[in-house]
């Protein structure tokens, strides 16, 4: 990303839990996948950065993130997705919300979140899923999605209902198409970027980039 002019990348997936793959309907067979990068023409995708690092689908904080970075590679081998969801049940008895200021182009979201994403995928973490009709991979927007610390009874059973149905487009749950967001924290909280660990800062600067990204599907 950092060339004038980036060469066109041909992608084979591997690994037990691939969302960006998954979010591109691309073959599990990497002979398969071989064969589609070879005949292809390639189509220009969008990239995110990350105070200038690129990413190609997500960068998160807060519940589950640990789980696609802290996961050891030879359980993730023996159990395959089950190492991502033990993990993420493990996350469990440490949750807890995080403060942040969240300002788009056109609002502002400030409070305590249990989680955050600003993701150009269908699927985060192999746990949550967000209907292909709402994500689109070239269009110069990534999907914000907010979880807000529950406040009162009602306000947590909402969100349970959101999780169960994985439905993030109610109330309770706060998801945007957006060209870029700003975070700041007190604190500088960790990240992850496409599943490897980004160190936080108190303030976050996360742009996209229009097609920039020439993939061979």
């Amino acid at each position: 990303m950092a060339l004038p002019a980036p060469p066109p990348i041909g992608y084979i997936p591997g690994g037990s839990t691939n969302d960006f793959a998954a979010s591109l309907s691309l073959p599990t067979d990497p002979v398969e996948a071989a064969r589609r990068v070879t005949a292809s023409e390639g189509k220009l995708l969008d990239v995110g950065t990350f105070n200038g690092r690129p990413f190609i689908y997500v960068a998160s904080f807060g519940a589950f993130t640990k789980a696609s970075y802290s996961a050891p590679q030879s359980i993730k081998n023996d159990l395959g997705h089950l190492a991502y969801l033990l993990e993420g049940v493990r996350d469990l008895s440490t949750l807890r919300p995080y403060r942040a200021t969240v300002a788009t182009e056109e609002e502002v979201f400030d409070g305590d979140f249990l989680f955050g994403a600003v993701t150009n995928a269908t699927s985060v973490g192999g746990l949550m899923k967000l209907n292909k009709d709402h994500v689109v991979l070239d269009d110069g927007l990534f999907e914000l999605l907010l979880i807000p610390n529950p406040t009162s009874m009602s306000g947590l059973q909402e969100l349970i209902r959101a999780l169960v149905r994985q439905d993030f487009t109610g109330s309770g749950v706060v998801f945007r198409h957006v060209p870029a967001v700003t975070v700041t924290t007190p604190e500088g909280f960790p990240w992850t970027l496409d599943g490897e660990y980004g160190s936080g800062a108190e303030q976050v600067e996360i742009r996209v980039l229009n097609r920039r990204l020439n993939l061979l599907l």
